[in-house]
């Protein structure tokens, strides 16, 4: 069967913003005066998610709110300094070329998303920001709604448990970016029915 909607989620599939994540988050750790993220925090939000980090760090929801306020003010600018992971605007590219709808849900703004794409973003039929943190599923099912199509024509590819748990959620087939920040194991246990090693193979859906 040939899918010919495919759905990216933005950080680590699209854009190698690890550091940049890890540098927002600390910055605003020092700005509130909390511990700054260990290599276990990181590891608890991209394999178990936000929820489990928040109980973790003894968060809560205002305070998360807070964060991802400030968090989008510092990504957005030092969005300029984030590279494109290698190879997927050229896959993106070619399945535009080929018929096939790509578009993007992100919790980053249009600007940053087209800032680091270039004009690889031209290449998308809609950027699509995510703003509720918890409500993945409900945008992308959002999303898919407002192009009119059947969710089982939708390949919905991230990088972490979660993008898996929403696809599933929204009837669509989740497909794992191993090059992310979520581990591949993770992704598969997250549901995922297949889990792409290299952007290259995105061609092959």
């Amino acid at each position: 069967m040939a899918f010919r909607t495919l759905i990216f989620d933005f950080d680590g599939v699209i854009a190698d913003t690890r550091d940049l994540i890890i540098k927002v988050g600390n910055t605003y750790a020092a700005e509130t005066g909390r511990d700054p993220l260990s290599e276990e925090d990181i590891n608890t939000y991209y394999e178990q998610g936000a929820r489990a980090l928040m109980a973790k760090r003894s968060f809560s929801i205002l305070e998360l709110a807070r964060l991802l306020k400030r968090g989008s003010e510092l990504f957005a600018a030092e969005a300029g300094s984030v590279k494109m992971v290698p190879g997927v605007g050229e896959a993106i590219r070619d399945a535009s070329g080929s018929g096939t709808r790509v578009a993007v849900l992100t919790s980053n703004t249009e600007e940053s998303v087209k800032r680091i794409m270039g004009d690889f973003s031209k290449e998308l039929a809609g950027i699509f920001p995510e703003k509720d943190f918890f409500g993945k599923a409900a945008k992308l099912k959002k999303v898919i709604r407002s192009f009119g199509i059947d969710p089982a024509d939708v390949l919905y590819i991230g990088d972490e448990p979660r993008d898996m748990i929403a696809a599933r959620k929204a009837g669509a087939h989740p497909i794992g970016a191993a090059w992310g920040f979520g581990s591949k194991r993770s992704l598969i246990s997250a549901g995922a029915e297949k889990v792409l090693v290299r952007p290259e193979e995105i061609a092959e859906l």
